[in-house]
């Protein structure tokens, strides 16, 4: 079980992207695309070690007709974002 995450939809290429999130024990550091086309999902390798990591109770939205994904506020394993 998961709580916390975000689960986003972009329509321009049918996937949903799914960050971070908690359970009663742990937090979560992962990124999961799910490709509806084909309803598989992907979990998501960053190249950037100052990537998200450990993120929940956050907000994501895609911009308007993009790709690009907005991410704001939450917790991670140390600090808030406000």
């Amino acid at each position: 079980n998961r709580f916390g995450h975000t689960l986003t939809y972009n329509k321009l290429i049918n996937k949903a992207v799914l960050i971070g999130g908690c359970n009663l024990s742990k937090i979560f550091d992962d990124i999961w695309v799910l490709d509806l086309s084909n309803e598989e999902w992907i979990k998501i390798k960053s190249k950037n070690k100052n990537s998200l990591t450990c993120l929940f109770l956050h907000a994501a939205e895609f911009l308007f007709n993009s790709t690009e994904l907005l991410i704001i506020g939450g917790f991670n394993c140390n600090k808030f974002y406000d």
